[in-house]
């Protein structure tokens, strides 16, 4: 075959020598190119930012400190990141990331005494066939997605519409710390984000106020019986105030206030209805059927 191809080449003339041997040259070129890529593929980018500073542990591995920034080969890697010793034990955190050649992706943190305080997001990229894409993660699950300052669906989201380019990104959950990321969307890729959303730790108390004023009994008036067969509801606490409505022996009526002398109740008749009885002929009582609901 070799000597074949010597007795062609000297029966050509010099310009297709030429042609065929820079073909030759090419071909080997582009294997070798090749070899080289799949040996050394073009590295990724990571970056960690933490709230306070921390540890850095790649793959079991301490690399660093926060802020940290760094070049490592495409492909899944675990990361854990301890944070520094404050006056309040804070947990530490670790989750597995997959990064893409050429791309930086994003961990940031802010550490909480509990892992329901802590707060963070993720910004990775993966490979798309064709145009650009988005997907929106979170944690709790179905989140209001917000995209530009515009409502745009709920967690778990995807978009391939959204153009390239910078955006502003935002989680918001009831009863969680809503969180935004500026992110730059690439073509070519599915750029996600995967927030972690902070329980607000307000929302402890709201709920525990609005359980205690749940749990509180209402205070009740019952008419008692009267010589007329009724009783008179007056706009002010006097036998002088105008008569506003009757009510009879037996109802039972919410208690809004008493007077200062103690001698006349103010009660709610009905949803636009309130007025002072006379409290020598009510009993007050708990409503207990709101007990303990």
């Amino acid at each position: 075959m070799h000597d074949y191809l010597l007795h062609y080449l000297a029966n050509m003339n010099k310009e297709k020598k030429i042609a065929i041997i820079l073909g030759i040259v090419l071909v080997i070129a582009g294997v070798a190119f090749f070899i080289i890529g799949l040996v050394n593929p073009k590295s990724a980018g990571i970056r960690i930012e933490t709230n306070p500073n921390a540890q850095v542990f790649i793959n079991g591995e301490q690399v660093g400190r926060t802020p940290y920034m760094d070049t490592v080969k495409p492909g899944e890697i675990t990361v854990k990141l301890v944070p520094d010793l404050t006056d309040k034990p804070l947990s530490p955190y670790e989750t597995k990331v997959s990064l893409a050649g050429g791309i930086q992706t994003v961990i940031i943190r802010n550490f909480a005494e509990l892992d329901e305080l802590a707060s963070g997001a993720i910004i990775s990229f993966i490979k798309e066939s064709a145009g650009s894409a988005l997907s929106v993660i979170s944690m709790p699950d179905a989140a209001q997605i917000t995209i530009d300052g515009l409502a745009a669906d709920f967690t778990p989201y995807k978009t391939s519409t959204i153009a390239e380019g910078d955006h502003l990104i935002e989680a918001n959950y009831p009863g969680y710390i809503t969180q935004s990321q500026n992110v730059h969307v690439v073509k070519g890729y599915n750029l996600t984000v995967f927030f972690s959303l902070a329980v607000d730790p307000n929302k402890p108390k709201q709920e525990e106020a609005k359980n205690e004023e749940k749990q509180k009994p209402s205070i009740q008036v019952e008419i008692l019986a009267t010589s007329t067969g009724f009783l008179r509801v007056r706009k002010e606490p006097s036998t002088q105030g105008d008569e506003i409505v009757q009510v009879k022996p037996g109802e039972k009526y919410d208690l809004i206030e008493e007077s200062e002398d103690g001698k006349w109740l103010k009660i709610s008749v009905d949803a636009t209805t309130q007025g002072f009885v006379s409290a020598a002929y009510t009993k007050v009582i708990e409503k207990i059927d709101d007990v303990n609901q």
